[in-house]
């Protein structure tokens, strides 16, 4: 979904991935979002990674609502947890375990 004009943007990603990953969670929860169009994609590889940091938008009405699931969703993100099955260590947005599948204490 492309932000509209009057969109106020909630946050910068660190890349278009991430910032179609978090619009959908923004989208999760009713709240309209969108992710701001990132000309530098195509050059990937060549530039340097802060270059690449997508913002997301989202309608003026949704805007305290919007901060409040980023703020918990960067708080997850920081948090690691450690798989029961494999003891593998997780980074804290992952639900699942990358090495086995086993699923996230929470």
């Amino acid at each position: 979904m492309q932000p509209e004009s009057d969109w106020i943007t909630v946050y910068h990603a660190a890349n278009p991935v991430e910032a179609e990953l978090v619009a959908g969670l923004l989208r999760s929860q009713g709240l309209s979002a969108g992710v701001k169009t990132n000309s530098s994609t195509g050059a990937i590889g060549e530039l340097p990674a802060n270059a690449l940091e997508t913002a997301i938008a989202v309608a003026p009405q949704h805007d305290k609502q919007a901060r409040s699931v980023i703020q918990n969703y960067e708080q997850n993100a920081e948090r690691e947890w450690y798989c029961q099955n494999c003891g593998e260590t997780q980074p804290g947005s992952y639900e699942i375990c990358w090495n086995c599948g086993g699923n996230s204490p929470d």
